[in-house]
């Protein structure tokens, strides 16, 4: 999310260009991190290695929280009391307490005009909720393949800690169109993973494109709105579908 508002921050023109390009080298990053990790065990060993790379992630981690948007230069107006007053349209009275009753009103009134009735349009936009379907479906099956992968490796001959590596080559997303055609005859672990690896490039390309396609369904008003809701559907989905695929393997 850090790399979104980032993105928006820098890019308010080009927002849609820009975090569809960022969305492809994150997939490409990530395809990279397991390369990484087995480095750093035949150098260091499996625990220390660990240990590293976690210091390593949570080093991100913090430089995320650190980031600090860049602040544009704004002009700032003082203003007097009977200013505001007169900006937000309170009414004077001579109750005190009456007087803060409605200015409570008041507030709790601008609150839901410009935050719950500003989000609720964004589902109004054409095609918005079948867009967010379709992303769901798509995701969720993406998830559900990492079940079969393990079980692809275990009837493949391979012990279940190296099939597990397929899962992490070709993360938690991956398409499996390229494995499909590939798997069923091959039985060298380094051309399926050099497969997974590939049709997670499709994958990065593929959430590219859904990214892309946001500014022709909502308006440019909601677009960063609606960006971070499909990041966070995305991220309960790929947890949901993670938790359904471990479920079945006790079936």
């Amino acid at each position: 999310m850090t790399g979104y508002l980032s993105v928006q921050e820098h890019f308010e023109e080009k927002f849609s260009l820009m975090i569809s390009v960022a969305c492809l080298f994150e997939f490409v990053g990530i395809a990279t991190l397991p390369l990484v990790l087995q480095y750093l065990i035949d150098l260091f060993g499996q625990q220390n290695a660990i240990i590293i790379f976690g210091a390593i992630l949570w080093n991100l981690v913090a430089a995320g929280v650190a980031y600090k948007p860049v602040q544009r230069e704004t002009k700032g107006i003082r203003v007097t009391t009977e200013s505001v007053d007169r900006r937000t349209h309170y009414p004077k009275l001579n109750n005190p307490e009456e007087n803060n009753i409605n200015t409570q009103e008041k507030r709790v009134t601008i609150f839901v005009e410009k935050y719950f009735l500003s989000f609720l349009s964004l589902f109004l936009q054409e095609n918005f909720m079948v867009f967010l379907i379709i992303e769901c479906i798509m995701y969720f099956i993406f998830v559900s393949w990492a079940l079969f992968l393990v079980s692809l490796g275990i009837s493949k001959g391979f012990v279940p800690g190296t099939s597990g590596l397929l899962i992490d080559m070709r993360r938690h997303r991956w398409i499996p169109c390229l494995c499909l055609f590939g798997c069923a005859l091959i039985r060298d672990l380094y051309i399926l993973a050099a497969l997974t690896f590939l049709s997670g490039l499709c994958q990065g390309v593929n959430s590219s494109g859904l990214f892309g396609l946001l500014p022709s369904i909502v308006c440019k008003y909601h677009l960063p709105q609606a960006a971070a809701i499909s990041a966070v559907l995305e991220g309960i989905v790929v947890q949901l579908g993670g938790l359904i695929s471990g479920m079945t393997s006790f079936l």
